[in-house]
């Protein structure tokens, strides 16, 4: 990997801390990897891209889509896990970052897969 690509050990520490598999991250190429979702979730309630349906009085989502497609069980679980570290809140029907949903975004941003060029090279 090129050095702007490569995880050292706080980091992979920072992901274990908020829920992400941070040794299966450093030896993946990114963001496009299942391990991800909880930061494709989070710029999807960035967006504005998520909704959510059938809260009852016990604030049980019964059915939550982004980008117009519902989500899957895994992605459920992901968003589940972020509303309960304060990482995402539920306005109406929609899903919105807190802060703190926001400053974990901003600092996932700068893991962005490593793209290969022609011929095999990282960039």
């Amino acid at each position: 990997m090129s050095a702007g690509c490569e995880l050292s050990i706080a980091d992979i520490v920072w992901l274990e801390s908020v829920g992400v598999d941070g040794v299966t991250v450093a030896a993946s190429r990114g963001p496009e990897r299942s391990e991800w979702a909880p930061e494709r979730i989070l710029q999807a309630a960035a967006d504005g891209a998520m909704q959510v349906y059938g809260l009852d009085e016990l604030e049980e989502v019964v059915r939550t889509w982004i980008d117009g497609r519902p989500v899957t069980q895994r992605e459920q679980e992901h968003i589940t896990d972020l509303v309960a570290s304060d990482h995402l809140v539920l306005v109406g029907n929609r899903v919105a970052l807190t802060a703190q949903g926001r400053a974990t975004l901003e600092t996932w941003s700068k893991y962005r897969p490593c793209h290969r060029r022609e011929g095999g090279e990282r960039s």
